[in-house]
């Protein structure tokens, strides 16, 4: 499959980049490029080359599993964790 290998060009690109966090638009990616099957929605256990990996469900209209308020639940997670890594330290 090209994406498993994709994978390790991938990961070494994130460890270059050093973002603190990265997406997964579906489950397919990572799991091919992890070789898990049983990925769960969300924040993942494991870092993917040091990033916080996030799984969330892909927004498109042709994705019908998931109702708009669990994608816009989906993503507000990620949102507020982004958020609270940016936020301004407080002047108190």
């Amino acid at each position: 499959m090209e994406i498993e290998t994709a994978a390790s060009a991938f990961e070494r690109k994130i460890k270059r980049y050093e973002p603190k966090y990265i997406a997964f638009l579906g489950k397919m990616a990572i799991s091919a490029m992890s070789g898990k099957r049983d990925i769960l929605w969300g924040l993942q256990p494991e870092a993917f080359g040091g990033a916080r990996t996030w799984v969330l469900p892909n927004p498109s209209g042709l994705n019908r599993a998931f109702s708009l308020d669990a994608l816009v639940n989906a993503y507000r997670e990620l949102a507020d964790a982004l958020a609270s890594t940016t936020a301004a330290p407080s002047t108190n």
